[in-house]
């Protein structure tokens, strides 16, 4: 298993990652990449400074509504974070052929903050193909 770390410098901020898996040599099958914590989530989506300013502002105004956060009694201020890491998701899947990425055209790997700045961790474990018969 490897572990690649980053850093945030927003409380929201999504950050193409892409670089991380496409710098590798992988063997086919598929990569489980998996978000170590429980205010931050991961997903297939397109780049750009323009998509990310949209990914920033759904985020930080998707759940504002639901609010007061039972879970704010005891730990203030990131409750909105954990769920919307609940619904978006903190693990993604994804196909290896030919050592790299076997994604669409305009598809990247999409890390959001949701509750930052932090250091962050990704888990990615390989998980061998099989032919297909």
């Amino acid at each position: 298993m490897l572990r690649f770390d980053l850093s945030t410098s927003r409380p929201t901020q999504a950050i193409d990652i892409t670089h991380l898996f496409a710098s590798r040599e992988w063997p086919d099958g598929l990569l489980l990449a998996s978000v170590e914590h429980t205010t931050a989530a991961i997903f297939l989506g397109e780049s750009g400074s323009e998509m990310f300013a949209d990914y920033e502002r759904v985020a930080a105004g998707l759940v504002e509504q639901y609010g007061p956060w039972q879970h704010e009694t005891w730990n203030p201020g990131n409750a909105q974070s954990h769920v919307l890491s609940s619904f978006i998701g903190t693990q993604l899947l994804l196909p290896i052929s030919g050592g790299g990425l076997d994604v669409g055209t305009w598809q990247r790997v999409i890390f959001l903050e949701l509750d930052g700045p932090r250091q962050r961790s990704i888990a990615v474990a390989s998980l061998g193909a099989r032919p297909l018969r």
